[in-house]
């Protein structure tokens, strides 16, 4: 998902209670970055869509469980 896609998601999951500025979201995505928990799987122009990486996957099944 691109960036706007990950605030459009957290609105609809959380039925419009909460929709993240992009100032929020984007630091927070380059943190993940360089914590290797998600990575830039595509650019196209100036859109990245972002995806987790196994470590990334790693720590949201120990949050799920």
């Amino acid at each position: 998902m691109t960036g706007s896609q990950i605030i459009d998601e957290i609105e609809r999951i959380t039925l419009g209670m909460w929709r993240p500025s992009p100032g929020s979201i984007y630091p927070a995505l380059d943190q993940l970055e360089e914590d290797g928990l998600v990575r830039i799987s595509e650019v196209d122009g100036w859109k990245k869509y972002y995806e987790l990486t196994e470590k990334g996957k790693q720590e949201l099944e120990k949050i799920e469980n």
